[in-house]
């Protein structure tokens, strides 16, 4: 994996550079895109032995993701090529309800794990079901008409489904107490959804 990602890293900079005079925005993402790769690479030697907590290594992996998208969304094709600058738009738009949705998941499987929700978990959980929500909502602007069906039929699959239910009886709502599910059983739901 780790290859695989220093590799991927080196073909992004390969990519980028005829863009090294870009204009400065594109140049600003695309520093903090290595920046943030750098902070992952200067921190896997502290991930076997744990020297580092599971909280800074997801934000060090959340912040990577974050600023990949970012830059995704950060170049725009010129005048008259508005379909390529939707088609990008819809793609980094359901990106980030991805990229959300597994962030949901890492909680309520950290969650499942301890087998109980730590002080903050519940705040923490709102918040990103308030993102998430969000950036569906943006995509579901963005995206056609066949788009929004492919992700609508695929919402509605019983694999798909079971798991979002398994999902929110485990996200803090209203008055009810969010279940904490066994990890195992998490794990495989989540795999659907």
């Amino acid at each position: 994996l780790q290859a695989a990602t220093d590799r991927a890293v080196a073909d992004l900079r390969r990519a980028a550079e005829p863009l090294a005079d870009a204009d400065a925005s594109w140049r600003v993402a695309y520093s903090e895109v290595l920046e943030a790769y750098d902070r992952v690479v200067y921190i896997r030697p502290a991930v076997p032995p744990a020297v580092l907590s599971s909280d800074t290594i997801l934000s060090n992996y959340h912040r990577a993701v974050n600023t990949l998208l970012d830059l995704l969304a950060e170049p725009d094709p010129g005048q008259g090529r508005t379909a390529l600058s939707d088609a990008v738009l819809r793609y980094v738009q359901f990106a980030r309800v991805q990229e959300l949705s597994s962030r949901i998941r890492a909680e309520l499987y950290a969650a499942a794990r301890a087998g109980r929700y730590g002080s903050e978990d519940q705040i923490v959980l709102a918040d990103l079901r308030a993102q998430q929500l969000t950036a569906l909502g943006a995509f579901r602007v963005a995206a056609t008409g066949e788009q929004i069906g492919r992700y609508d039929r695929m919402s509605v699959d019983p694999a798909f489904a079971a798991g979002a239910e398994l999902e929110e009886r485990s996200l803090p709502t209203g008055g009810a107490v969010p279940e904490v599910l066994p990890a195992s059983q998490w794990w495989s739901a989540s795999e659907e959804r």
